[in-house]
């Protein structure tokens, strides 16, 4: 699987929707593989994947506990900081991104994004650190709405982010 793959069918399952492939994936045995089918840049792939075991909560916020280095930013009321080397191993990840501290009310809450998150690109911009991320969402014009890619308990994910008016 690639950033930005849909997924048509699990299992041989239909996908019409993304509500539909949680419970799908759900009843799927862990460490077992399963065909998906998918679209990528166009183009039908048939795929085997292994099927992993998600943290439990209590693992996620202990590992996100006692991070230094957060940096706010007040357009998307969020607070992100920089992967540390050990996580950037731990997730196979040599090429940045930014881990999501807090969020309040505002543009990225109202996307999906999550404390935890680890945002990897927004608007198709590959996030580095902390001071890319902040360049590039200051650079993106009020009222759009751009693609921000992040990575979830362990797998991709695109959401929707809308900018807010600059008033």
């Amino acid at each position: 699987m690639k950033p930005g793959d849909v997924i048509v069918k699990f299992n041989s399952e239909e996908i019409e929707t993304s509500a539909e492939l949680p419970p799908l994936v759900g009843k799927a045995t862990v460490g077992g593989k399963t065909p998906v089918e998918v679209i990528r840049k166009g183009l039908t792939r048939r795929l085997s994947v292994k099927i992993g075991q998600l943290p439990n909560d209590d693992d996620l916020e202990t590992a996100h506990k006692g991070k230094r280095g957060s940096h706010s930013n007040t357009r998307l009321n969020a607070s992100i900081r920089n992967l540390t080397s050990a996580e950037r191993k731990q997730l196979g990840n040599t090429g940045g991104g930014v881990v999501v501290e807090a969020v309040d009310s505002g543009p990225a809450f109202e996307s999906g994004i999550r404390p935890g998150d680890i945002i990897l690109q927004v608007n198709s911009q590959k996030i580095t650190n902390a001071d890319k991320f902040n360049k590039v969402i200051d650079s993106l014009k009020a009222n759009s709405s751009v693609p921000v890619l992040i990575h979830r308990r362990g797998s991709p994910l695109f959401l929707a982010m809308k900018m807010p008016s600059d008033n």
